[in-house]
């Protein structure tokens, strides 16, 4: 998340040459996709509180017109849609791999965000007080499907 952040405010120092060189459209997925996984993991966990509050603690109204159930049906399915956009890809991933001991991670998906947000949230803090501190993360450490390691588990015979 620090990285996004030292990103985009090392693009936006001079937006005209970022522009010049990345062009028209990568100028426009950078200014919005780097700093926006930034500020959509900040703000995730207010949403969610405030969407699971609203559906679990409050009456959904209906109206008798269309027009006017139109806002809280959208929200819901905006909501429902999100909750399966965190859900389903690593479901999927997870069946098409076969790694059935690994599915019952994916109902616990939203928390997993939440812990990214509290990444996000100190990576903010520490960009602001120490800009220049870098903590390298170590990567190739992990178990993968490239590396052969894990494999789809045989039914014992």
């Amino acid at each position: 998340m620090k990285g996004f952040l030292q990103t985009t405010v090392t693009h936006g120092r001079n937006p005209i040459e970022t522009y010049r060189r990345l062009g028209r459209l990568d100028t426009l997925c950078a200014a919005t996709l780097i700093p926006g996984a930034v500020a959509s993991a900040l703000v995730y966990p207010v949403f969610l509180v405030w969407a699971c509050a609203d559906f679990l603690l409050f009456e959904i109204p209906v109206a008798p017109e269309f027009w006017r159930n139109l806002p809280i049906a959208v929200a819901i399915t905006l909501f429902l849609s999100g909750i399966t956009a965190l859900i389903l890809p690593p479901a999927l991933g997870c069946i098409r791999r076969g790694w059935w001991d690994l599915l019952w991670f994916v109902p616990v998906m939203p928390f997993y965000f939440a812990l990214v947000s509290v990444a996000a949230w100190l990576a903010v803090i520490e960009f602001v007080r120490a800009p220049s501190q870098w903590n390298k993360t170590e990567h190739g450490l992990s178990r993968t499907s490239r590396s052969g390691v894990l494999r789809p588990r045989r039914p014992a015979a």
